[in-house]
């Protein structure tokens, strides 16, 4: 944690949350239409 700058945590954390959030928003109209699921884990080892 201590080698981790702020400019490292924002592009991990910035990376995961746009990434995750927009391929949320583009399979969002297809999931209503067949009343599908959105499932989002995380995991501390991918930081």
């Amino acid at each position: 944690m201590m080698e981790t700058t702020q400019e490292m945590w924002d592009l991990s954390l910035g990376t995961g949350m746009y990434a995750t959030y927009n391929l949320m928003r583009a399979a969002y109209p297809e999931l209503k239409k067949t009343q599908g699921s959105i499932v989002n884990f995380a995991s501390p080892e991918g930081c």
